[in-house]
């Protein structure tokens, strides 16, 4: 009776295990959901409006555009308008930089972006 008790303790315990290591593997996969972040004090939230860009900053040719949010550990957070394709040291170079205590090791920079993305 004792063995049958811990054979089904056991069954259980593995179910628990495998169904916990399938979650992990779905999510892992998942690019929407990513977020980079970047440590810092500066968290401030922006007035929701996409940065305005000089003249001569934007492409004159009408590129999609993808809109990416910026906190944390950047010089200028906030909502910037990028063309599809872009990188994310492309969005942290439009927010002014990395501040002074940005953890760099915990970011990719030449990872893509995607639209809508929240970075921080």
């Amino acid at each position: 009776m004792r063995r049958n008790i811990i054979f089904r303790v056991s069954g259980i315990v593995l179910i628990l295990a495998l169904s916990i290591l399938i979650l992990f593997l779905k999510q892992g996969g998942e690019t929407d959901r990513t977020m980079v972040m970047i440590t810092g004090e500066d968290d401030a939230p922006s007035s929701g409006e996409p940065k305005k860009e000089s003249p001569d900053a934007v492409s004159s040719t009408e590129e999609p555009l993808l809109y990416v949010y910026l906190t944390g550990a950047v010089k200028d957070p906030g909502v910037y308008a990028l063309p599809e394709g872009s990188r994310l040291y492309e969005a942290v170079s439009r927010a002014g930089g990395l501040s002074e205590d940005a953890d760099i090791s915990r970011i990719n920079e030449a990872s893509l972006l995607s639209d809508g993305q929240h970075i921080h």
